[in-house]
């Protein structure tokens, strides 16, 4: 089976011998990438109020510091406003961070940033970014320093 599995991804972790770990470290995951969508969305926002370019921005802070395709590619796709087609639903961004929360409440620990992200999905859900890539989190962001828009690009 280990094999077929190779053939099909380009790495295999074991993380035990209990298979509900796999959820444990997809949920992480996506908290990790989350956390990376919060930063960003607030470096961005930022830096467009002090008038930087995101684009540059963003291909700065990848040569510069990260050297990340994930990186780039949400950097990307917040820097343009490309956020339809979604890739990763906002609505399901929040599932995820929820199942987080959720666990972090059963084993008794904090994740401050966890309920920061939680908040931002939960703003951009009643604005009507459900739909959107969950790096539309860059735009509830932006409408909160202030930025004025008329439309979900």
């Amino acid at each position: 089976m280990e094999d077929l599995f190779q053939a099909l991804g380009s790495d295999l972790f074991h993380v035990g011998d209990r298979p509900s770990k796999a959820n444990w470290v997809k949920i992480l995951g996506n908290f990790t990438l989350g956390g990376l969508l919060e930063t960003l969305s607030e470096s961005l926002s930022l830096g467009e109020r002090a008038g930087i370019n995101p684009e540059t921005l963003v291909e700065i802070l990848d040569t510069a510091l990260y050297h990340s395709p994930v990186f780039r590619g949400y950097g990307n796709l917040m820097a343009t406003e490309k956020w339809d087609p979604a890739g990763f639903r906002m609505k399901l961004g929040l599932k995820d961070i929820r199942l987080v929360l959720k666990e972090s409440d059963a084993l008794e620990v904090s994740l401050p940033l966890a309920d920061l992200i939680h908040s931002g999905f939960i703003s951009g859900i009643h604005r009507g970014y459900g739909e959107l890539d969950w790096s539309a989190l860059k735009k509830v962001r932006a409408d909160d320093s202030g930025r004025e828009e008329n439309s979900i690009s």
